[in-house]
């Protein structure tokens, strides 16, 4: 089958087109009775409004292979994990770095803010990392309202107020190239810091938990109902 978008872009007067550009396509393959192990081959076409004529090019395909509900869970829960224990070092790392200011006398600004860097990357990654986990799972239906509110005020929402404000504060604390009498505006920041990224873990590890239990009883319900279907099936 082919589904067609069109994303038509002008670039404003005097300004140059951007070498690349990114399009969203949402695909019915829900409807197309698709079985695991079948494969949808992904290609885009862009078209010019060159003054000599158009052209067109074809990007490279990108290959996407159906597979069981369980499996996808599997994967998305897999990279989840991997983002939450990158996460828990990050953390770990700044609790050490606010133990070093402590014992400091004056800012050590070079090698604080290369390992701020570190952290606030992580930060950054593990936000992209559950919002596409997040949009991958409610695109497959395998996340229910309930979990979903759950995720997005306990670690989600928490995580982009982290990265967006106290991370990028410090950073600019940084910049501006603190002295001795600056030490304590730094320690507060990265106390700041140390506390939110806690409250993030907790959140994580909160919804963790809350998934395997609504799973554990997904899991019964389905033992009950197919336990109800044998004997009726035995009478």
């Amino acid at each position: 089958f082919e589904l067609w978008t069109e994303d038509a872009f002008t670039a404003p007067d005097g300004a140059e087109l951007a070498p690349s550009r990114e399009a969203e396509l949402e695909g019915p393959l829900a409807g197309l009775d698709l079985e695991p192990g079948a494969v949808v081959q992904v290609v885009a076409q862009g078209t010019d409004r060159c003054h000599t004529g158009a052209q067109t090019g074809d990007s490279r395909p990108v290959v996407l292979r159906i597979v069981e509900p369980s499996q996808l869970l599997s994967e998305i829960t897999a990279r989840l994990q991997t983002a939450r224990a990158a996460f828990r070092k990050a953390w770990e790392e700044a609790r050490s770095l606010e133990d070093e200011m402590l014992l400091a006398e004056a800012p050590r600004t070079a090698d604080w803010l290369r390992r701020h860097r570190l952290i606030d990357r992580t930060v950054w990654q593990t936000s992209r990392t559950l919002d596409d986990a997040l949009r991958e799972r409610t695109l497959n239906a395998l996340i229910d309202e309930q979990a979903e509110e759950l995720l997005r005020q306990r670690a989600l929402d928490p995580l982009q107020e982290l990265a967006e404000g106290e991370m990028r504060a410090q950073r600019a604390t940084y910049d501006a190239g603190p002295g001795p009498d600056d030490l304590p505006e730094v320690r507060r920041g990265q106390r700041v810091i140390v506390e939110e990224m806690k409250r993030v873990l907790d959140g994580m590890e909160q919804w963790d938990s809350f998934v395997d239990l609504v799973n554990h009883l997904n899991e019964i319900i389905r033992l009950q109902e197919e336990a109800r279907e044998s004997i009726r099936e035995s009478r």
